[in-house]
């Protein structure tokens, strides 16, 4: 995503600043069990709080596979962890204790490191990222322990009340793209987007051409596999010099390659995308080839000046110099955050799943959120949406700048495209 316009949705009234929608393996992992997969213990903590007993804190995130991997989500919710114990005390003076599981994009591999971690009793559990995150929820959910993610994988998981999620799901991330493109471009009548082949970007795709359709936009829908390495040919298949806009949706796995692809037609056309393909890490293999890209996201620019941003890069360093940044390192991060406020707010000697569902609903700020503050269970057919926040950043180089010139209520298309179905 690339290009210059930022779309800030709030849940009445909205102002588009920036859309959104988020690499090394945790090096303590150990053998998740029987089942395989990986799994490990992490904890960090002040001498002050060293003999205070810990919480645990479940976490389970798809960081291997054939075709989609995140391994840079461990050492991101390890990060967090550090921060929350070292610099912040924990959690009225206990420490967080993390415990992960590694899928590997696999149902069976993500159900087997759910009932991993529910029988480790953690507080409260953090989807790092799973594409099988519904297989999880039923397990997690159905013993009594709440899970926090960045967003849910499909639709109906808004409305599962054992899960929260900070950016919402594949229909917010919708309709934002959709209401990116007419605030962008007022006057579009021709528009593409490249998507894997994948379920949980079939329903993002299915919401953006319905919402455009009724605004008399024509949306060229190109699907590729999800484990092409060269998208090349599905870049020509776009016909992007035809396109009035071109969305970029993607997973952080195929950046490079729709960007390689993008460089080698000298595609000029306005891209709409997000923040981790603009990474340093795909900047210093592609150069300037983002700049001027949209890019939808939830949170403040991780590279950035935000005060948040400084802390979270300090602290990826100060766990490990050499930790990836980029990719979904940026949404785990504010996830564990998440976590960590709802865990106070609940207060260490009460904590349960009905106190920690109180302070959900009570809600707290967003780690990089720019200020926004998140506030689960607003509306009761979607209990597990906690913001409808996302917003919109114009990229240069690895960065992007937040831009506040548009308006539009994403809130009013959610509820006549997703909610009313």
């Amino acid at each position: 995503m690339n290009q210059s316009r930022c779309l800030a949705i709030r849940r009445n009234a909205v102002s588009l600043t920036t859309l959104g929608i988020v690499s090394s393996l945790v090096a303590a992992l150990a053998a998740c069990s029987s089942h395989g997969g990986a799994s490990g213990d992490s904890q960090s903590s002040k001498s002050g709080s060293s003999t205070s007993s810990p919480i645990i804190v479940g976490a389970y995130y798809q960081g291997t596979g054939t075709q989609n991997a995140y391994p840079e989500v461990g050492p991101a919710l390890q990060a967090a962890v550090q921060y929350v114990n070292n610099d912040l005390g924990g959690v009225g003076g206990h420490p967080l204790k993390l415990v992960t599981c590694v899928t590997d994009g696999t149902p069976t591999s993500t159900q087997n490191c759910a009932q991993e971690l529910v029988s480790k009793k953690p507080a409260i559990v953090v989807n790092g990222y799973d594409q099988n995150d519904a297989v999880a929820n039923k397990i997690i959910g159905g013993a009594g322990i709440v899970t926090v993610a960045e967003s849910a994988g499909t639709l109906a998981a808004d409305a599962d009340p054992m899960v929260y999620y900070l950016s919402g799901s594949p229909g917010t991330v919708a309709v934002g793209l959709a209401a990116s493109v007419l605030a962008v471009n007022p006057n579009a009548k021709h528009v593409a987007e490249l998507v894997p082949d994948v379920p949980v970007f079939g329903s993002i795709v299915d919401t953006v051409k319905t919402v455009l359709a009724d605004k008399g936009v024509e949306l060229n829908v190109v699907k590729f596999p999800a484990s092409s390495a060269d998208l090349s040919q599905a870049w020509v298949s776009l016909r992007a010099d035809k396109q009035d806009t071109v969305l970029l949706t993607v997973d952080p796995g195929h950046c490079l390659a729709a960007i390689k692809a993008a460089k080698l037609q000298q595609s000029r056309t306005p891209v709409i995308s997000f923040p981790f393909c603009a990474s340093a890490d795909i900047v210093r293999q592609t150069g300037n080839a983002t700049d001027g890209w949209l890019v939808q996201t939830a949170s403040a620019d991780p590279g950035g000046d935000d005060p948040d941003a400084v802390i979270y890069r300090a602290q990826m360093a100060k766990f490990d110099k050499n930790a990836n940044a980029g990719g979904f390192a940026p949404q785990a991060f504010p996830v564990l955050m998440m976590a960590y406020e709802i865990l106070k707010a609940a207060g260490y000697d009460k904590l349960s799943a009905d106190s920690i569902r109180q302070a959900a609903r009570a809600g707290g700020p967003i780690f990089m959120g720019g200020g926004q503050r998140f506030k689960c269970e607003t509306d009761p057919a979607f209990p597990a949406i906690c913001s409808f926040g996302l917003t919109l950043g114009k990229v240069s180089g690895d960065k992007y700048a937040i831009q506040s010139q548009y308006t539009v209520d994403t809130q009013e298309l959610f509820d006549k495209y997703v909610k009313s179905k």
